[in-house]
């Protein structure tokens, strides 16, 4: 059985990223002996499936630079003791171990990336991180079009060592059965509380809002952690926004919260392929989100399954958010077209694409 293993600088975090990876691993491990290697923190009991290897290097938090110098001796030891045939680098942050899993292991690399870099080229370490990724690793594999065409604009990616891979719909997600009724008067945001999501925006939108909300009795409820937790609970507060707004703190499982909801709403400043959208889609939750790249315009079609909303124009997401929170047959429209477009997101169509280039490379 040929051998692959999915290296993540910390697979302890729970997300997006790790939901897509657990759910690649998973798929496969029946047909490849599958590794899950975590440089930073051991990998949770919690997140660990039967039939997949963990193996966490445990560096502990650090500076990147110390971490990926302190990793490159126990990942090349053990991707050669375990005769691993594919290594798959997840996100940026490890592009450079390439350079040394190409030339002292006989393993195939791929250089997974699931951020968009238009937004990242000013930062000089990020990009050069991307740059040798792409042209150590033997294939570079991004999430969407836009961002192969970027690659190859900006990094000088080689189009026949790259191509987009969408993420699957989550397992969980496709098991799930929610029958939509539109009229929960509640509204979901599940992100990382981080600068990037742009929850200053939200938090703009969200007080243009207040006064119909609280007139139609509708709430609006984010889930997720992060470092900007306790700055944005104080200025939920200070905006006097508690009696709309609210925080939920971290959920182990959203599939048992999204159908109490009747929208999903994302605010991001930039995005990879928001794993978010497709969960809303897959609940037959209308999603409105800013057209940021890359992702959501590859996700969401505006006036079919949701809407985009121009970046950053907190009037035009208020408006389209408050249209919909009047309208209870137009989310039912966009929450019956939802499933209808998820057939790019599909597991047959998104595995089949991996195994294809898992084949072509062990060949």
């Amino acid at each position: 059985m040929k051998k692959i293993a999915f290296v993540e600088y910390d697979m302890s975090i729970s997300g997006g990223v790790l939901t897509v990876i657990k759910d690649l691993a998973y798929h496969f491990k029946n047909n490849y002996e599958t590794h899950m290697i975590s440089l930073v923190q051991p990998i949770s009991e919690q997140d660990m499936t039967e039939g997949i290897i963990y193996q966490s290097f445990d560096i502990g938090n650090g500076r990147v630079r110390k971490i990926l110098s302190q990793s490159i001796l126990p990942l090349i030891k053990y991707v050669n003791e375990n005769k691993v045939d594919i290594v798959l680098l997840e996100g940026h942050f490890v592009a450079p171990l390439s350079i040394f899993l190409r030339y002292f292991t006989k393993a195939k690399v791929i250089f997974c990336d699931h951020g968009a870099i238009e937004n990242q080229l000013s930062h000089k370490l990020v990009t050069l991180y991307r740059k040798i990724g792409v042209n150590f690793s033997n294939y570079t594999v991004v999430l969407t079009q836009q961002s192969v065409k970027a690659y190859i604009k900006f990094l000088n990616a080689s189009p026949k060592k790259i191509s987009s891979i969408y993420n699957a719909v989550p397992i969980t997600f496709r098991e799930a059965k929610n029958i939509y009724t539109g009229d929960k008067n509640k509204i979901i945001t599940i992100t990382r509380l981080s600068e990037e999501k742009g929850l200053n925006l939200l938090v703009e939108v969200a007080e243009k809002l207040k006064e119909e909300a609280l007139n139609k009795h509708w709430k609006w409820h984010i889930y997720g952690t992060g470092v900007l937790y306790d700055d944005l609970k104080q200025e939920i507060r200070d905006r006097s926004l508690d009696c709309f707004l609210s925080l939920k703190g971290f959920i182990q499982s959203p599939v048992k919260v999204f159908g109490d909801y009747d929208l999903s709403v994302l605010t991001s400043y930039r995005e990879g392929l928001p794993v978010v959208l497709l969960e809303s889609l897959a609940m037959g939750v209308p999603p409105i989100s800013f057209d940021v790249v890359t992702g959501p315009n590859e996700i969401i079609k505006t006036g079919v399954n949701g809407i985009l909303v121009k970046p950053y124009d907190i009037n035009q997401m208020a408006n389209e958010i408050s249209k919909l929170m009047n309208n209870v047959s137009l989310k039912k429209i966009y929450s019956d077209n939802s499933k209808d477009t998820l057939e790019k997101f599909l597991p047959e169509e998104v595995y089949s694409k991996w195994n294809d280039l898992f084949e072509e490379l062990i060949k």
